[in-house]
């Protein structure tokens, strides 16, 4: 099983917010200001987000094997919070590449997967190292698992 994980831009940018909001919650006490007021809550509020997108980002990581991909969080796992996910390839319709806006052009490089399930779900993979490697993999698996199914639609 191949494991990937969030960007390291992506978890660098969860851990300096994080550090910045404390810093701004410990300088707006620091100097006099009580945290049960506006700005108090505010920055509270702010740090808490923080820690919570910190611990996911840096706790995600997909996985991708011959049976299907799995999403699990590692960090949550050992604190007894389980958020696994698995698809199987075979429930896998169609998977497609998501190309953001930068300056109001698409962009060429794609930034996220979406794939549609049988169910009618999606599984979004976004944000991870090694984007080009984890695309190519599962493209190809999830065609091969369709090549080995039957058509769908309606029976002749």
């Amino acid at each position: 099983m191949k494991i990937y994980r969030r960007s390291f831009g992506m978890r660098a940018l969860s851990l300096g917010s994080l550090l910045l909001f404390a810093l701004l919650e410990y300088a707006h006490l620091a100097s006099g200001g009580k945290l049960l007021t506006f700005g108090g809550l505010l920055l509270a509020t702010l740090v808490s987000l923080s820690c919570i997108a910190t611990i996911l980002n840096l706790g995600d990581r997909y996985g991708v094997d011959d049976q299907g991909i799995q999403y699990a969080n590692v960090l949550l796992s050992r604190l007894g919070l389980s958020l696994e996910r698995r698809v199987a390839w075979e429930e896998v319709v169609s998977v497609r590449a998501y190309h953001s806006l930068r300056f109001g052009v698409r962009e060429d490089h794609p930034s996220a997967l979406f794939l549609s399930l049988t169910s009618g779900k999606r599984f979004v993979v976004d944000s991870v190292e090694r984007f080009d490697e984890i695309h190519r993999d599962v493209v190809s698996r999830a065609t091969r698992a369709a090549s080995g199914r039957a058509p769908v639609g309606p029976a002749a």
